[in-house]
Parts: structure tokens; sequence; C-alpha cells
């Protein structure tokens, strides 16, 4: 599987990682895209202090979806037209590569 983004953390550690976890993440507003498929993680660091602790991180989703199963066709003015339906997660991804959310 090829990760061709690339993470960039506060502490100078860098990660590369799929279109997934970068959507994942994006979704979440951890990361803000930085250049050409590199982005700065942004999210809150996490403090821990024993390996119990460990349990408290929370697992990326497996696959955030964009687009919802399908297409789905609306006739406007006597003309067919399909479409895909947008997810929140999708949404929320496009907004913030658009810079209006922060």
């Amino acid at each position: 599987m090829s990760k061709p983004f690339l993470v960039t953390y506060s502490d100078g550690s860098r990660a590369h990682v799929s279109r997934e976890t970068r959507d994942a993440l994006l979704a979440s507003l951890s990361i803000r895209e930085s250049g050409h498929r590199r982005y700065r993680y942004i999210g809150k660091p996490i403090i821990m202090h024993t390996f119990a602790e460990l349990s408290r991180i929370e697992p990326l989703p497996e696959h955030v979806r964009r687009f919802a199963e399908g297409q789905f066709v609306f006739k406007l003015r006597g003309r067919l037209t399909k479409e895909l339906m947008e997810t929140v997660e999708g949404m929320t991804i496009r907004m913030a590569k658009a810079g209006l959310i922060a």
C-alpha cells in the first residue's frame, strides 16, 4: 500500500500515511495542509505517565467514506443527472481543504 502523504508532528517527527489515514485525520481536524501532499499535525498532544494509560488512545477509523454508496439520479427539467451523495465526513474534509474550517 502506497503512503504518499507526509505528516509532520510538533516534535519534528514525520510519518508517511495512506489516503484513508489522511482523510481520518482531516475529518477529526487533527492536521492542516502545509504543502503539496504535506500536512502539519495540529491536534492536542496526549501526555501519559504509565503504559496503562495507553488505553485512552482512540484508534483512527479504518476508512472514511467521502461519498455514500451508489449513484443517485435526479430528474430536473426533463434531464437525468447522476450524482454522488457526499457524507458528513467528506464535507468536513472538503471544507478543511478550502480553509473554511480552522
